[in-house]
């Protein structure tokens, strides 16, 4: 009976696998209060994301070195950090890559299609992405 079971999850596994191969979406950034649009962080890994997340909590936890600068400039921990990062403009278009959830909890793996990093791969936050 377990042997049935177990072949049923695997079955239901490589459907979610194949159904999300491929599954295009666009990215999707809002305007802020000046009416530009941010840009997409591309991580090479969950574990850099979260590197990058922490060094960058890290050094906004400091008091800030140039009180006239919007946002504190980057040390040399939070470049090692994030180093390998590319930024995905809104309107990119990229392809999901499988298995579901190899870049952990709110990220999802994908290959950009176009735009300046078109043939990369890595995470990207989930809730910027739209179906194209």
């Amino acid at each position: 009976m377990t042997g049935v079971r177990g072949i049923a999850v695997a079955l239901v596994l490589a459907w979610v696998a194949l159904a999300s191969a491929g599954a295009r979406r666009i990215v999707w950034l809002h305007s802020d209060a000046s009416g530009t649009r941010p840009e997409l962080p591309l991580f090479a890994s969950a574990e850099v994301a979260r590197e990058c997340g922490n060094a960058l909590a890290a050094a906004n936890e400091r008091p800030m070195r140039t009180p006239s600068a919007g946002a504190l400039p980057r040390g040399g921990a939070e470049r090692a950090a994030c180093s390998g990062v590319a930024s995905l403009r809104h309107g990119t278009t990229v392809e999901l890559v499988p298995p579901p959830g190899a870049c952990g909890a709110g990220f999802t793996k994908v290959r950009v299609l176009d735009g300046a990093h078109s043939g990369r791969i890595g995470c990207v936050r989930s809730d910027p992405l739209r179906v194209q």
